[in-house]
């Protein structure tokens, strides 16, 4: 009985990710392999997790337009207490005078990444 009912939870989660996939333009994508779907919840971060992971991302990306727009990121960040849910890394480049313009390009492509999280938690309008 379990193993049914496991079937059916899964086949439900591939038709809802395919009419998700249909609805965004993706209309020939068939999920073929069910256990693929079988995930823990334990193993994900949650919604809020993912919000604060975009918006540090949204602000990289800001923070990439000259030494104002840094301090500004660095400093919203830090009232908005997401400075600490950051890497070294990123820290680094807020607190960087003048950083080199291969890290102004790869966090101008923080906001791909921002997009692409708050799509997976339907924040996105469209």
């Amino acid at each position: 009985m379990q193993e049914t009912t496991n079937t059916k939870l899964l086949q439900d989660r591939k038709s809802r990710i395919e009419n998700k996939l249909k609805k965004y333009g993706i209309p020939k994508y068939e999920i073929k392999y069910l256990p693929s779907l079988q995930f823990n919840k334990d193993n994900f971060q949650s919604p809020q997790e993912v919000a604060k992971r975009a918006l540090i991302l949204y602000a990289l990306a800001h923070a990439t337009y000259g030494q104002m727009a840094r301090y500004q990121a660095k400093k919203w960040l830090k009232k908005e207490h997401l400075w600490e849910n950051m890497t070294e890394a990123e820290q680094e480049f807020l607190n960087t005078l003048f950083p080199n313009q291969a890290a102004k390009t790869a966090y101008s492509w923080s906001i791909e990444a921002a997009l692409v999280l708050n799509w997976t938690i339907n924040s996105n309008e469209n």
